[in-house]
């Protein structure tokens, strides 16, 4: 028992949390038309919930089928997601160069941060 409450009663929580949250994104995003795509969001999502889903389990005391199958669903929208993510154009081609700062150090890449591009 954790604060209170069996640790059950804790994981319930976080996964209704969790599905609010999707409920949530894909409300604002209808309403809205801003904020994430429901692809770019759900496999990662759902992959997380498969992983609570199975933590449920062992602390409930299931039996092993009930822990294996949400761990292998887990692993199944995980490879989705990085299918999906692969098949944007996510992942850079072993090909291309990094890019260099001005001193010729790797660059790091980052949505965040903008390296200016120097060429003597």
């Amino acid at each position: 028992m954790m604060l209170g409450q069996p640790l059950t009663t804790w994981i319930d929580a976080v996964i209704g949390f969790t599905v609010l949250e999707m409920l949530l994104l894909v409300i604002y995003r209808r309403a809205t038309g801003r904020g994430l795509a429901a692809e770019e969001f759900v496999a990662n999502m759902l992959s997380g919930l498969c992983l609570m889903l199975a933590l449920r389990a062992l602390a409930s005391g299931a039996a092993a089928q009930w822990i294996i199958l949400p761990l292998m669903a887990s692993g199944l929208a995980h490879a989705a997601d990085l299918w999906r993510r692969l098949r944007q154009g996510g992942a850079v081609a072993s090909s291309q160069a990094a890019p260099t700062s001005p001193n010729g150090n790797a660059a790091t890449s980052s949505p965040l941060v903008r390296v200016p591009q120097v060429h003597p």
